[in-house]
């Protein structure tokens, strides 16, 4: 065999290996790449399905008192500066929108009462500085259980107070009479001024919460869905990770303006009354999941921009839905998923979407 004939071989084989990497390559993008679309679907339906979960049982415990839902509610773990005052809404669901390529976030509230979260009637006036509510019955109340205050008619300067009922106090705990706590050590301690001047007169309301306070569901700065909770047992927070390659959540509310028990509009509007609280019966929810796997554009203009976004495709009842880009007669919001990182045009990205009714205000009619 020839020199000549050696080096022919030897080139025969070096094109034949990088044909078969070639080959190799393109075959493992392929897969990466529907693996990662793959893992984005999964993270986004768990994402979708653990907000859902919540908001399906948001307000139990409180709409049954439908003149509560819109009060600002005042609370203070202990009297020191940690955790401090805290400055609630007392409404089942609770819409923050971010502007932009900001994700919005969602705070769900509700008791969670395993046995009954009925409302206590106010039989006589209680005073800030008052330690216990006279009350017509505290069914279903118990020792340890965090209640809201509700006045008669709410305002600005009469506003709802969330204290904890006395497990241990000289004032007892009886089926009329409902104690709160008069320690430092927890909720709005007696003569606390998180209490309005003015006190509750008779026929304000007691919501008992049990120990349930609101869930926050947010997009964090790592990609991720987080529910953060505020914890009754000290007044601080806790926040768990729900689903990783998270980038953007937006929600809107489903109200039925005319009470006909139809959804007349989704909007980004939220309320500021008691009546228009009372018109939301529902949430419209979508997250937008990012796949791991990054395939640069190469200079190739992206179909995704700053603009344009990825599409939510809605209906026609939606406020701000414009024409999808694939077809003139459905309706879309876009989405800014700019947000998402460097290189956030080389991602491929999923919407997961779904209406949630808000059972318990539509059981409250």
């Amino acid at each position: 065999m020839s020199l000549i004939e050696l080096m022919i071989g030897v080139a025969l084989g070096l094109v034949t290996v990088l044909v078969m990497s070639q080959v190799f390559l393109a075959a493992e993008g392929n897969k990466r790449t529907t693996a990662s679309g793959s893992d984005a679907q999964v993270n986004g339906t768990l994402a979708l399905y653990a907000i859902q979960r919540d908001a399906q049982m948001a307000g139990y415990g409180l709409t049954a008192r439908p003149a509560a839902l819109g009060c600002t509610v005042k609370a203070q773990y202990g009297s020191g500066a940690s955790p401090g005052a805290t400055t609630l809404t007392l409404v089942p669901a609770l819409i923050s929108f971010g502007s932009g390529a900001t994700p919005d976030t969602l705070t769900l509230w509700q008791s969670n009462k395993v046995t009954y979260a009925v409302p206590m009637k106010v039989t006589a006036d209680h005073t800030q500085t008052g330690g216990a509510f006279q009350v017509t019955t505290s069914y279903g109340a118990t020792a340890g259980d965090l209640f809201v205050a509700v006045p008669a008619t709410w305002s600005s300067t009469a506003w709802c107070s969330m204290l904890a009922i006395a497990a241990d106090s000289s004032t007892t705990f009886t089926t009329t009479q409902v104690p709160h706590l008069a320690s430092l050590g927890g909720w709005n301690a007696t003569s606390s001024a998180m209490l309005p001047t003015a006190g509750y007169a008779s026929g304000s309301h007691l919501v008992n919460l049990g120990t349930g306070l609101p869930r926050t569901y947010a997009v964090n700065a790592n990609k991720a869905l987080q529910a953060t909770d505020l914890l009754a047992s000290n007044g601080t927070t806790s926040t768990m990770t729900i689903a990783p390659q998270i980038v953007q959540l937006k929600a809107l509310y489903g109200k039925d303006t005319d009470l006909n028990g139809t959804i007349d509009v989704f909007d980004a509007t939220t309320p500021t009354t008691n009546a228009g609280w009372l018109q939301v019966v529902a949430l419209r929810v979508a997250v937008v999941a990012q796949s791991a796997q990054y395939e640069a554009v190469n200079g190739v203009a992206s179909t995704i921009t700053s603009a344009n976004g990825v599409e939510w495709v809605v209906d026609g009842i939606t406020t701000g839905a414009v024409a999808c880009s694939f077809s003139s007669t459905q309706k879309c919001i876009r989405i800014n998923v700019s947000g998402a990182g460097t290189g956030w045009q080389s991602y491929r990205y999923k919407v997961f979407d779904t209406i949630i009714p808000l059972r318990n205000m539509l059981w409250t009619r």
